[in-house]
């Protein structure tokens, strides 16, 4: 068995692996996005048996600022293994668990989070190192039922609106939360507009010329999904949402909805709950300390980090 980093050589045995696991398709356009080009840098691990992937970990780097210090995680991603050797122990090891540690030992990083599978939720718990998961929770709002048509901002939309001067100050501003997930239009651009294989919009909000916020969504089985939502002050976040509502009711044909994730500590969730959305358990995130004096901890991480559905490597 070896275990090391990808390269390129592995790209159709990692598709076939991918396929086996999650049922979907990726392409080696996709494994080079996602794991060469990334903003901050990415890695992926695999375990070989007579040159086929048998096991896949991935890791995605990102920063975060926290009570005025940035620090550097990994986000695991694509986590997997063929049924034919999950069960297999290798020095009393199994596979999936020697490249975690391999990884670890390899990368320095103040802590690691994923959006992970219950499967591998609870394999992060029992065997790799996690601290404990929570929920995430999904807002839905049924357009069916109910649309609101009360709104105050321009809507601008297209990726030329990126390159606006004011673009990355505001980008930078706009967190709610003691621990932020830092994100610049370099990281948007390629989360979003190199994606290889989804078609991302955004949507930027106006009043006085002046920008308020701004929204990145996709479509998919007729619901909207909100991946990104940034605003300046709180009380620019509903004007947003009903501004948002306008423009997707006068622009998409038979929506079904919306759908985004928003922590239950944001000041905002008692304005989504005004407007009729309702929030349900979703999947779970998961947590680990690598640098014990980093000043983090589990509960200030499930506490404080107000995620959004783009920090899902899959949405």
């Amino acid at each position: 068995m070896q275990l090391r980093t990808y390269d390129k050589g592995d790209a159709s045995s990692i598709q076939a692996l991918f396929k086996i696991a999650f049922g979907g398709d990726i392409t080696p356009e996709w494994l080079s996005w996602k794991y060469e080009r990334s903003t901050w840098g990415a890695k992926g691990y695999v375990a070989l048996d007579e040159g086929n992937v048998v096991a896949f970990y991935g890791i995605i780097k990102f920063p975060f600022s926290f009570n005025g210090k940035t620090l550097w995680a990994y986000q695991h991603c694509d986590v997997m293994t063929h049924p034919q050797y999950r069960a297999r122990f290798f020095s009393k090891t199994p596979l999936i668990a020697m490249l975690n540690e391999l990884l670890y030992r390899e990368n320095d990083m103040d802590f690691a989070f994923g959006f992970p599978s219950l499967r591998h939720t609870r394999l992060q718990v029992l065997r790799l190192g996690g601290e404990g998961y929570r929920f995430v929770r999904l807002y839905v709002k049924d357009f069916l039922t109910s649309a609101s048509f009360r709104w105050r901002f321009r809507v601008f939309e297209g990726w030329d609106n990126i390159e606006s001067p004011e673009f990355n100050n505001f980008l930078t501003t706009s967190g709610k939360g003691s621990l932020t997930m830092l994100k610049n239009k370099e990281y948007l651009k390629w989360r979003y507009m190199e994606h290889p294989q989804k078609h991302y919009r955004l949507l930027t909000f106006e009043r006085f010329n002046k920008l308020k916020g701004c929204v990145v969504f996709g479509v998919e089985d007729g619901w909207v999904n909100v991946l990104e939502v940034f605003y300046g002050k709180d009380r620019d976040f509903e004007n947003i949402m009903a501004s948002l509502e306008h423009h997707i009711k006068n622009t998409i044909t038979e929506c079904k909805g919306i759908k985004a994730w928003f922590h239950h500590n944001e000041p905002v969730i008692n304005i989504l709950g005004a407007m009729g959305y309702k929030g349900t358990e979703h999947i779970p995130v998961t947590y680990r300390t690598v640098i014990k004096d980093c000043g983090l901890s589990a509960d200030v991480f499930f506490e404080g980090y107000f995620y959004r559905m783009g920090d899902y490597d899959a949405a």
